[in-house]
């Protein structure tokens, strides 16, 4: 017995031994980063991958061999702090104003990515039609994980941020619904109890309408309890914690529904509502308090990420033998996006006044800076393993998300520079 509790008390040890290191290397490496002007979130991605990488060459970093970007770690636990996050932060009226043509990139565009890349990548390839667009669903959704955390850091005007921030929450819960439809079409059923492939414009309805449902209600009931004592900040943070988690676990795990929808409607209404009987400094200081919280997110998550792209690329043949359908899958997604964006975008000029268009800059920063990050990775983790082409779909979504991180993170700013875009040097608080 005091064995097993030894043994459980050295388990747990180690655990926060490593969290914690993590954690400092993140605050080493945000100082580091910011004075070379680097993206600190993409930067933790290399520093990711060198940890990974001394991991299998030195014996006392050995341990972090076992950790990995699991679906239900991304989902469960760093998600909902992110898009809460969001929620108390994004532009309520620009996200207003703008909802129409974000909307329509977030399901039209990802809708027509998806089918192009998925055609285009059966021809080319190996992979059958059903797993060419599974690959397309996925990888179709600009990752609201890292366009939020580099539009942030590189302090994009309000009004990109918010097309870019908004189009990427919601293509999720589009994403996710033809994610589970192909998934059921070839004989995979992952999704709720009902049949999603055979009843697909349902389906999306019901999981976006769901979670905003839901969100609504968690929303309300939060703001009641804020009402119950408006100058006590502690119970405050607390109360936006609890509806950060319960309306993403609620949605998701108990309805069904997308748990994204749920918690960026939830925290907007807890904003809107809630916030009209905070004080001004609490409010101020809640803000500040989730901004550490997602700094904590973001961290973990772009650590564990450059370590689990270090895990799958330590294995030379698998790189060897997917490489040439890895170059041909890049710029199909990225001519796709280009088409989608360019299309819709310019359609959508010409109907609305002249003040409301998105000019041809913003175009290409939305074409260009639509990262791809965890969320691609917790979907094609959850294929099944008995499903073909299995190892080839993680090679190709870990390859191009390894490709927009290093790439386009890495030379966003500089394009905004470059087509006169405002950039804001340092970032003000809100």
């Amino acid at each position: 017995m005091l064995r097993e509790e030894r043994g459980m008390e050295d388990y747990l040890v180690t655990g926060i031994f490593f969290f914690m290191g993590l954690l400092a290397t993140a605050v080493v490496s945000s100082v580091i980063f910011k004075r070379l002007s680097f993206p600190y979130t993409i930067g933790l991605v290399v520093v990711g991958g060198l940890l990974g990488f001394l991991a299998f060459r030195w014996q006392p970093l050995a341990l972090l061999q076992n950790i990995d970007l699991s679906p239900g770690v991304i989902l469960y636990l760093i998600l909902p702090t992110l898009i809460f996050d969001a929620a108390i932060n994004i532009d309520t009226h620009l996200l207003r104003r703008d909802f129409f043509i974000i909307f329509l990139l977030a399901v039209i565009g990802l809708l027509a990515s998806a089918a192009m890349i998925g055609y285009s990548l059966a021809y080319f390839t190996p992979l059958s039609l059903g797993a060419a667009l599974l690959f397309g669903a996925l990888i179709s959704a600009t990752d609201p994980v890292a366009v939020m955390a580099l539009f942030r850091e590189v302090g994009a005007p309000p009004r990109l941020a918010t097309l870019m921030d908004g189009e990427s929450l919601l293509n999720d819960a589009t994403a996710i619904v033809l994610f589970v439809i192909i998934l059921g079409t070839m004989g995979f059923d992952i999704g709720p109890d009902f049949n999603m492939a055979n009843h697909p414009l349902f389906s999306f309805v019901f999981v976006l309408a769901g979670g905003v449902l839901v969100g609504l209600v968690v929303g309300w009931i939060g703001v009641l309890l804020v009402l119950l004592d408006r100058s006590n900040f502690i119970s405050e943070l607390t109360i936006s914690f609890v509806v950060a988690y319960i309306s993403f676990l609620v949605a998701d795990h108990l309805f069904d529904v997308s748990g994204v929808m749920s918690t960026l409607t939830a925290g907007i209404t807890l904003k809107a509502l809630g916030g009209k009987h905070l004080d001004v400094a609490n409010l101020k200081m809640i803000k500040r308090f989730w901004n550490y919280f997602a700094f904590i997110a973001n961290s973990m998550i772009f650590l564990l990420l450059g370590l689990t792209e270090e895990h799958v690329f330590y294995n030379m043949i698998h790189l060897h033998q997917h490489m040439f359908y890895l170059l041909f899958a890049i710029p199909a997604v990225l001519v796709a996006r280009a088409i989608v964006v360019w299309s819709i975008v310019g359609i959508y000029n010409r109907f609305v006044a002249k003040e409301n268009t998105v000019p041809g800059a913003y175009q290409a920063v939305l074409i260009w800076g639509g990262l791809r990050g965890a969320i691609p990775v917790a979907l094609v983790l959850t294929i099944p393993a008995e499903m073909p082409f299995r190892p080839l779909l993680i090679d190709l979504t870990l390859g191009f998300v390894l490709f927009t991180l290093l790439v386009q993170g890495t030379t966003v700013k500089k394009m905004m520079k470059a087509l006169g875009v405002t950039v804001r040097e340092e970032v003000e608080e809100e």
